[in-house]
């Protein structure tokens, strides 16, 4: 009997495993599940890093346009900066958009904008906004 399955050591890591599983599940969503003002704990936690940290977060056609003023336009431009729903659904890429923006453009309103965005985003993570 030398091939004999041992039915308990199977059940007992099948069980384990599973247990592992779901406390893993549990405490992913728990940590990413977004916060009752929309925000996600990550970009909370991003928003407490200096610009240059949250600027890592920014796309490759943000980083290339930077200085493009008709880009600026169309992203910054339509942002109503004192809506509290703007900054409901904001993401780690928004946020780093916004401070590579804020740290690299040579227009000086859209550098403005964009730190009042980030402002106002922090606001918004405190409840304050």
């Amino acid at each position: 009997m030398a091939n004999k399955t041992d039915y308990k050591a199977i059940f007992f890591s099948s069980a384990t495993t599973a247990v592992a599983t779901a406390i893993t599940i549990a405490v992913v969503n728990m940590v990413m599940k977004p916060t009752t003002n929309g925000l996600g704990n990550s970009e909370r936690t991003l928003l407490q890093l200096p610009l240059k940290n949250m600027a890592v977060y920014a796309d490759m056609v943000t980083k290339l346009n930077v200085n493009n003023l008709s880009f600026l336009k169309e992203r910054f431009d339509m942002v109503d900066v004192n809506d509290p729903m703007t900054y409901k659904t904001g993401s780690k890429q928004n946020i780093g958009n916004c401070a590579y923006v804020a740290l690299n453009t040579k227009h000086t309103q859209y550098r403005d904008m964009a730190v009042t965005i980030l402002n106002n985003f922090k606001k918004h993570a405190n409840g304050e906004f």
